[in-house]
């Protein structure tokens, strides 16, 4: 292998690390203060499949969304209370997925966007998924990169309602 290729392929190499790198800092993970662990992102197809070949994993997954035209929407913060009003988890959102595991018992989920917020209900029981739907009115247009992932093809939820996902 000759010098100039030896050095394009290692340049290649270290953009495509950086690239995965890149990727992979894009999410946000931590534990909640119940020990419990938590992830938020989706700004990418990649990462929007990652999180949902996941979502099993946790009892909670928030979407933000815009109200009319349902594009997703990032930089939302997400404040979850158990029943005692003990905050267990604030963050702000990476993209416009957050999944959390959550241990049982009653929660009250507040998200605020620009200066709204939207208030939802959660009681975890066990193992299973609740999907809870937060809706902002941004004028935000639909990303064209995501049409078949569009949250707008989720199942519409009742204010203060969350669905079990199967």
């Amino acid at each position: 292998m000759n010098r100039i290729a030896r050095s394009s392929l290692i340049v290649a190499a270290i953009v495509a690390t950086f690239g995965i790198v890149a990727s992979v800092q894009a999410l946000d993970q931590g534990t909640t203060r119940q020990d419990r662990p938590f992830v938020s992102g989706g700004v990418s197809i990649e990462e929007v499949e990652m999180l949902e070949s996941r979502r099993l994993d946790y009892q909670l997954w928030l979407v933000t969304v815009d109200q009319v035209s349902g594009a997703w929407l990032a930089g939302a913060q997400a404040v979850i209370r158990d029943a005692q009003g003990e905050t267990v988890l604030d963050t702000q959102l990476d993209g416009p997925y957050l999944f959390v595991s959550l241990l049982p018992g009653r929660y009250a989920i507040d998200v605020t966007l620009e200066g709204k917020t939207v208030h939802r209900s959660l009681v975890v029981k066990g193992p299973a998924l609740h999907q809870v739907l937060t809706r902002f009115d941004t004028g935000v247009a639909v990303s064209p990169e995501m049409p078949a992932h569009s949250p707008a093809n989720v199942s519409t939820l009742e204010p203060g309602l969350a669905d079990p996902v199967k």
